[in-house]
């Protein structure tokens, strides 16, 4: 065993009793899956103690070598922490390699705090209940042993606290074949449908997350990459704009169609990269660079359409508008949002609900809806007005918070 010792950080070890760890879920092993999230939430280091041979084909690229302990026995368990040469006051996160669990979840237990030296969160599976743990080293060996032989004893400091699951059943215990792997997806599923609540609409998270769910599970198995979906969706929303731009009533009608497609395939690149586990900044920042390229070509193609349905160049007058509140509100977003960093913005109940504004896709429905009656120049008007109310609630918002934390 490696004997090391390093500054302190929260570390995770994936205990391996069996090869359960190998079972795919949404065409990932369980073992890797939990690795890949781990690592993405910041944990220093993963280490695989047990029967790790058959792991290592599909760890290699994550962990290296020398972090793979070969452990046959439970018995030497006990000496874990000693191997690791971990201080007392080290957090360890020690789960099991077939655990499934989504990021929020284990997020959730990896950052518990106080004063308690060992947090646990219950899993369930088809052979009853079991834990993951996050927990200071003189626990460990009593803890992966229980991991290991669940009738074994397990000596549990007073202080000893719970944290809460998930509601939609996470974590489970992946113990079965191809039906408890599919249970497991199902609890994953709800568990992006949850995620994705807060923000959507009423249409968009009754009815386009549906079919974006549909989508991503078909899709999820297959080689395609999340940009790769985000490019796509791209492409259907500029032809959507070309239809527009056309004028008259049926290509306005199948542009508003194809932007409503186009909203809906925008969520399954998200979706995809979540449940794949490859969300990247490359991919977010290209997310948001298609979404407003889209959003200006809608706004254009609407513009010119109108233009050339009824000769009146008060729809380019708009259009310029429409599109000076559009820069704006970058500004806006980017001074009130993205410099403030992830944690202010965490704080500001306001602020996140303003940025829920933001991100709502129901006006896509709108659009459907006025393209219907022909009154599309209704959503012209409304979204340059809106733009510029958008800006500025968001630097009115701001500043009101800003002066209320230096009172």
């Amino acid at each position: 065993m490696e004997q090391r010792a390093g500054p302190i950080g929260k570390i995770a070890i994936i205990l391996a009793p069996d090869d359960k760890g190998l079972r795919a879920v949404f065409g990932i092993p369980a073992v890797r899956r939990l690795t890949l999230l781990t690592l993405q939430l910041g944990l220093r280091e993963v280490h695989i103690i047990g029967r790790v041979k058959a792991l290592q084909p599909v760890l290699s690229d994550l962990v290296p070598p020398e972090r793979f302990h070969p452990v046959e026995e439970p018995a030497s368990l006990g000496r874990v922490a000693t191997w690791l040469a971990l201080p007392d006051q080290q957090r360890v996160l020690a789960l099991k390699a077939n655990h499934v669990i989504d990021r929020g979840t284990l997020a959730r237990l990896i950052e518990a705090g106080g004063h308690s030296d060992l947090y646990f969160m219950e899993a369930k599976g088809k052979k009853g209940t079991e834990r993951l743990y996050l927990a200071t080293p003189p626990y460990l060996g009593s803890i992966l042993s229980h991991l290991w032989s669940p009738s074994s004893n397990l000596h549990l400091p007073d202080k000893t606290q719970p944290v809460q699951g998930a509601a939609d059943g996470l974590p489970f215990v992946l113990d079965g074949g191809e039906e408890q792997a599919r249970i497991a997806e199902d609890k994953l599923m709800k568990a992006l449908a949850l995620q994705t609540a807060g923000s959507d609409g009423f249409l968009a998270r009754h009815l386009s997350r549906r079919v974006s769910r549909f989508m991503s599970r078909s899709l999820v198995r297959t080689p395609v990459a999340p940009n790769q979906i985000t490019l796509g969706g791209a492409s259907i929303g500029m032809i959507g704009a070309l239809f527009f731009s056309w004028g008259g009533y049926w290509p306005q009608l199948v542009g508003s169609l194809l932007f409503l497609f186009c909203i809906i395939v925008d969520g399954v690149d998200g979706e995809i990269a979540r449940l794949k586990l490859r969300e990247t900044p490359f991919g977010h920042r290209l997310d948001v660079i298609t979404d407003n390229i889209v959003h200006i070509a809608i706004f254009v193609g609407v513009a010119l359409g109108l233009y050339r349905d009824s000769g009146d160049s008060g729809y380019l007058h708009i259009l310029w508008i429409l599109i000076g509140g559009f820069g704006l509100c970058g500004v806006a977003v980017y001074q009130c949002i993205l410099r403030r960093g992830r944690e202010a913005i965490r704080q500001s109940a306001k602020t996140i609900k303003i940025m829920a504004l933001m991100s709502n896709r129901d006006f896509a429905y709108i659009v459907l809806a006025l393209a219907l009656v022909q009154r599309l120049q209704w959503f012209l008007v409304g979204a340059a007005v809106g733009t510029y109310l958008f800006a500025a609630t968001l630097w009115i918002t701001t500043f009101y918070e800003k002066r209320a934390i230096v009172q």
